[in-house]
């Protein structure tokens, strides 16, 4: 004999599925539906009544119609916003880049440029 209890009923807990899974579950039913009529309505025979005509085009309109709303259900429930309607953050300006600073051994020129001491020419010295 084991040590383990013995498993019944009333020891497992069911737990209800979120209703957002059953919802999405839902809208996938009735999407697919909702193509399967609509392509079996296009498939049946070609009729001359005009009224037949009709009420087959609105029947699928409705269809549609119906495939569209479950999409877009679909959509909103995984969290998926509509295209072109999130905007990115706006970004901080970057921040410019410094110049280096001249060595302790470097002078500045003019130009822009600088040239270590020891290489300067004679004349270049300043004299105190």
């Amino acid at each position: 004999m084991s040590a383990l209890p013995k498993a019944t009923e009333q020891s497992f807990q069911v737990v209800p599925k979120p209703v957002w899974k059953r919802g999405l579950k839902q809208a996938y039913d009735l999407r697919d539906l909702a193509a399967k009529q609509a392509i079996a309505l296009d498939q049946l025979k070609p009729s001359s009544d005009p009224r037949e005509v009709l009420s087959r085009s609105q029947a699928i309109l409705a269809l549609i119609r119906a495939w569209e709303s479950a999409s877009d259900r679909i959509r909103i429930l995984k969290g998926v916003p509509l295209p072109g309607s999130r905007r990115p953050a706006p970004q901080k300006p970057q921040r410019q880049s410094l110049k280096p600073l001249a060595q302790w051994n470097e002078q500045p020129s003019p130009t822009g440029k600088t040239t270590p001491i020891d290489q300067q020419g004679e004349g270049t010295e300043e004299t105190t």
